[in-house]
C-alpha cells in the first residue's frame, strides 16, 4: 500500500454566508388555497433583498472559491476532508489566502450598506415586504465565515490508541480497509475527471457531415492543468493512468484552439487519439 503520509495532506474548506431568503408562510398558504390543492403543494421563499446585486455577488464568490477548491484535490472522506498533495500546497495556500482577502473585502462592503438595502427592498418588495423578518446587522455579519483546515494524513496501520491488543488489532484491520478504500476513491476520482475531459475534447474535435464542432480554449487549458493534477492524484501508482496521462500530455503538447481551427488534418489524427483513450470506457 502506497504511503501518502509524506507526500499528501487532508484539507477541509467551510464557507458560511447569509442567503437572505425567507420563506413566506402566508404567501404560500395563499397558493395552495387559490389552486384549490387538497393538501401543502409547495412552499415561497423570497429573496429579502430581491433587486440588489452586491450578496448574489458575494454568493458566486463563494462558488468560485468552491470550485477551485474541488479542482485541486481530491475526494478522501465523507466528512468533508479532502487529499491535497504536497506538491500544491503553496499554490493552494497562496489562492485561497487571495479568496479569502476578496471575500472578506466583498462582506465588508456590503454590511455597512445593510440598512440602506432594507429601505430599498421595501420598494422592491411591494407588500412581501416585512421589516421584522430582516435580522440586525450584527446577526447578519456572524452568518459570513471563510476557514481552511489542515491536517497531516496518517499513514495505514499508524493507529496510537491505548486499549488492548485484541482491540488493537481489530481497530487496526478498520482503519486499513477505510484507508484502501480512501485511495480507491482518489483514483477513482482521477479516472473520472480523465473521462470527462476527454468526452469533452471528442465532442469539440467532432466533424460530422462538414459540421464541425469547436475545441474552446478552456477545454485545451483544463485537460492540459489535469495532466499536471493526475501526476500527484495517482496515489495509487496505476500505471494504465499514467500512460494514458502521458499519452494526453503529448498529444496536447504545445496545441492551442486556433490550430484546430486551421487543420483538418491535426482535428482528426487529435480525435483519433482522444475516442482511442476513450475506448477504454467502451
Amino acid at each position: 500500500m502506497k504511503s501518502l503520509s509524506s507526500s499528501a495532506m487532508l484539507v477541509e474548506l467551510s464557507i458560511s454566508l447569509w442567503t437572505a431568503r425567507k420563506l413566506d408562510r402566508k404567501v404560500s398558504n395563499d397558493v395552495d388555497i387559490s389552486n384549490s390543492t387538497r393538501t401543502k403543494a409547495g412552499n415561497y421563499h423570497k429573496n429579502l433583498l430581491a433587486g440588489d446585486d452586491s450578496l448574489s455577488a458575494i454568493q458566486k464568490l463563494a462558488g468560485v472559491v468552491r470550485t477551485y477548491h474541488t479542482n485541486i484535490t481530491s475526494p478522501w472522506n465523507d466528512s468533508g476532508q479532502r487529499l491535497l498533495p504536497t506538491a500544491k500546497f503553496m499554490e493552494y495556500k497562496t489562492e485561497m489566502a487571495r479568496l479569502e482577502r476578496e471575500y472578506w473585502d466583498a462582506v465588508n462592503t456590503f454590511l455597512p450598506l445593510y440598512n440602506t438595502k432594507i429601505s430599498a427592498s421595501a420598494f422592491q418588495l411591494g407588500a412581501l415586504f416585512n421589516r421584522d423578518e430582516y435580522p440586525e446587522v450584527e446577526q447578519v455579519e456572524k452568518k459570513f465565515g471563510f476557514n481552511v483546515r489542515y491536517t497531516p494524513l496518517p499513514d495505514s496501520g499508524d493507529f496510537r490508541v491505548d486499549v488492548g491488543n485484541e482491540a488493537m488489532a481489530e481497530l487496526k484491520d478498520e482503519y486499513d480497509k477505510l484507508y484502501t478504500s480512501n485511495l480507491e476513491k482518489v483514483t477513482s476520482d482521477a479516472w473520472d475527471r480523465l473521462n470527462k475531459i476527454l468526452t469533452q475534447l471528442s465532442f469539440g474535435l467532432r466533424n460530422e457531415d462538414g459540421k464541425k464542432g469547436k475545441v474552446y480554449t478552456s477545454v485545451l487549458e483544463n485537460a492540459k492543468e489535469l495532466c499536471g493534477l493526475l501526476t500527484y492524484f495517482n496515489v495509487s501508482g496505476d500505471t494504465e493512468l499514467e500512460a494514458m496521462r502521458i499519452k494526453l500530455e503529448d498529444t496536447l503538447f504545445s496545441l492551442d484552439a486556433n490550430d484546430f481551427k486551421e487543420s483538418d488534418f491535426l482535428r482528426s489524427e487529435v480525435k483519433k487519439e482522444v475516442d482511442d483513450m476513450l475506448s477504454k470506457w467502451g
